[in-house]
């Protein structure tokens, strides 16, 4: 078995970092003017990361989450509206578009459904655990 010789390639620059650092100094956003103030933010940032979080509780976020979901569902449903509306008045919308509004508003409210029922589905077989 022939064992061939490897060798590394010869680089013209070792210190890559420090070359894109200087053709970085000489773009605004880049440039430091405070450094004092640089080192400021920086100390912010860091103090920021090690204070404690103030995690909401899970029903909070639950309860942004269905608020969230139930918006986006009124909002589909008052799109779809608004576009019958506009359709019917002679708008510049055309059938397909009012279709695709009125499915989506449907679909959105089919989803809100299954998942109400879902909830209380669970919370059926939770009440019912014993302990």
């Amino acid at each position: 078995m022939e064992v061939t010789n490897f060798s590394m390639p010869e680089y013209t620059n070792l210190n890559a970092i420090g070359e894109y650092n200087k053709f970085l100094s000489g773009h605004a956003m880049f440039d430091v003017k405070n450094p004092e103030e640089f080192n400021n933010a920086l100390l912010f940032e860091e103090k920021k990361l090690s204070e404690p979080k103030q995690e909401k509780p899970f029903i909070e976020l639950m309860g942004n989450a269905f608020a969230n979901g139930l918006n986006s569902v009124d909002d589909a449903r008052r799109a779809s509206e608004k576009a019958a509306e506009t359709f019917a008045m002679g708008g510049d919308i055309s059938v397909h578009e009012v279709m695709i509004a009125a499915e989506k508003a449907s679909l959105s409210t089919q989803m809100a459904i299954q998942i109400r029922n879902r909830i209380l589905n669970t919370y059926t077989e939770l009440s019912q655990m014993q302990l």
